[in-house]
């Protein structure tokens, strides 16, 4: 069952390749499947004679058949001798065996045309009845191909090893096609069962069509493991409540829509491979929950550098029935165990728990206005650090009840010594893949003295089509978060590339909103193995002199063409 898997790690050693395995591409063109029957209509020198035609397609698009006319009580008989369906043409000879002035001298006939979207065909004929040269065209006028192609199940097993993207602790389940490739695929739908609940859907990205051109594919289950399905890229992961943790999967169903518009289906109950082996650890229960709570300064988890040894002063309240009730002061600094981080000690769950931040006093002040070094720009919580980091700041000081797990709080702080800034955005492709992978901050601290030198400086990561090399930038002007204040875009933003034809040099910003001109022109690939173009663009902004401290904030968007 691992053969797919082989396959794409064979000579790939440095690269973490994608989930959905591709065997090498069959020689498969027929894309029509022609057999059944038909009435055509026959044009010679202006009339129509409606002829029956029944055909029968194997799996190399052959034809075999037969046909008369008049349709439906046939006088003229004829049996193909060669045909071929390819594509969306079709092309076959036919002997006449009746009338015997059709057969002797023998008649042979030879029809080509064309299948359109909706099935029907029509095209031309040419004969030599009677030593002649006849021809004229056709048109089918009742019956229509269908689009070829068909899936079967291939393997369906228990799984359990690093993939280079995380450990895949699951299943994974292969599905083949026949007359028809993934290339172009419309829609690829994997679903995992036990019984008829459904338990895990594997929608496939548009990668798949695109990338994915075999007519083999594997799709993966994940379980109990970490498999990373947004960097792999060729599935969306859809889990259900229980998604296979505890219960046993007994069946994947795979619906396929083909490039032509076929919709093709198979499944697979034939399970290999023992599934409690892929079921979570069994959790050991807790009677106990602590609060972790952390400083972040402009947006960043704060260092004795970044934070400049501040000690940023804290307050609590608890009640636990190990320890009692209580209030109290702590400080997030340096010096703590984890710098700038505060854990709880053990309470009891159902244990109750609030913090906050110390504001105007001489470190912290509601906002930068009041003159304290760093202002409170608000707090997040959550259950796990990353859920945290991630949560939109509130004012609302955090406050728990009933405490039944670990929680995490984020203290959010602006450095009011130096305008700070913070960008978000969009993308806007005009054809295929354009993405910004990163954005790295090389300098999010400026001095307002109206000086690139001295102002803030981001890196774009950026992967575009690699049909399209003109790539433009555009920014909303800059706004601050806490008070008012303004750093218009107009002469004070430029972007470079040092992948860009022009050398590295920079293209200065005049409006805001308004996308660069000229377009950087890109004619290097910092990684011609990965799909796309990967490019850097460097982002400067200069604050003009008497810009307000505080934290600043834009939008991007970026084009390519």
């Amino acid at each position: 069952m691992f053969k797919k898997i082989v396959s794409m790690f064979m000579g790939a050693s440095v690269l973490m390749l994608p989930f959905a395995f591709t065997m090498p591409a069959v020689a498969v063109t027929t894309t029509w499947d022609v057999t059944g029957e038909y009435v055509i209509a026959v044009d010679y020198e202006g009339t129509d004679y409606l002829h029956d035609l029944s055909l029968t397609q194997d799996e190399d698009g052959d034809l075999t058949g037969n046909g008369g006319s008049p349709a439906g009580s046939n006088v003229y008989t004829w049996d193909l001798t060669s045909g071929m369906v390819v594509g969306n043409a079709i092309d076959f000879l036919a002997d006449y065996t009746a009338t015997p002035d059709a057969v002797t001298p023998q008649t042979t006939m030879h029809v080509v045309g064309t299948i359109a979207e909706d099935g029907t065909m029509s095209g031309t004929w040419t004969d030599n009845y009677n030593g002649g040269d006849r021809s004229g065209s056709w048109t089918s006028t009742e019956g229509n191909a269908s689009p070829a192609g068909s899936l079967a199940a291939e393997d369906f097993g228990v799984v359990n090893y690093d993939t280079g993207l995380g450990t895949l602790k699951g299943y994974s389940a292969g599905f083949g096609l026949t007359d028809a490739t993934f290339s172009g695929a419309q829609s690829v739908i994997v679903k995992l069962f036990a019984g008829d609940t459904l338990l895990q859907t594997n929608t496939g990205t548009e990668k798949i069509g695109d990338e994915i051109i075999g007519n083999q594919i594997s799709s993966p289950f994940d379980v109990s493991g970490d498999f990373d399905y947004v960097t792999d890229g060729y599935w969306t992961n859809a889990r259900e409540s229980e998604y296979g943790q505890s219960v046993p999967a007994t069946k994947v169903v795979a619906t396929v829509i083909l490039e032509n518009g076929k919709t093709v289906t198979a499944e697979n109950t034939n399970l290999s491979g023992d599934p409690t082996t892929i079921y979570p650890d069994p959790v050991t229960a807790t009677t106990t929950v602590k609060v972790t709570v952390e400083k972040f300064v402009n947006g960043t988890m704060a260092t004795a550098a970044s934070a400049d040894n501040s000690d940023f002063p804290m307050y609590s309240t608890w009640d636990a029935e190990n320890i009692g009730a209580g209030a109290g002061n702590y400080v997030l600094s340096e010096t703590n165990t984890t710098p700038y981080q505060a854990v709880t000690a053990d309470m009891t769950m159902g244990a109750d728990y609030s913090t906050k931040e110390k504001v105007n006093g001489s470190v912290v002040g509601a906002q930068c206005e009041t003159g304290e070094p760093y202002a409170l720009k608000g707090y997040t919580t959550g259950d796990t650090r990353a859920a945290a980091i991630a949560a939109t700041p509130t004012m609302t000081e955090p406050s728990f009840t009933n405490l039944q797990t670990n929680k995490y709080v984020i203290v959010w702080n602006t450095d009011c010594s130096n305008p700070s800034g913070e960008i978000g955005g969009e993308v806007v492709g005009s054809d295929g893949v354009l993405e910004v992978t990163s954005i790295e901050m090389i300098d999010t601290s400026a001095t307002a003295n109206g000086t690139f030198t001295d102002g803030w400086e981001y890196v774009f990561h950026i992967t575009a089509p690699s049909s399209e090399e003109d790539i433009s930038m555009k920014f909303s002007d800059w706004l601050r978060t806490e008070g008012s204040g303004t750093i218009p875009v107009a002469n004070n933003m430029r972007i470079s590339s040092a992948q860009a034809d022009n050398g590295g040099a920079t293209i200065l910003l005049t409006a805001a909103n308004v996308y660069s001109t000229p377009a950087l022109r890109m004619d290097e690939d910092l990684d011609p193995v990965m799909a796309g173009r990967q490019v850097e663009i460097t982002v400067e902004v200069a604050v003009p002199a008497g810009t307000p401290n505080g934290s600043y904030t834009t939008s991007y968007g970026v084009q390519s063409n």
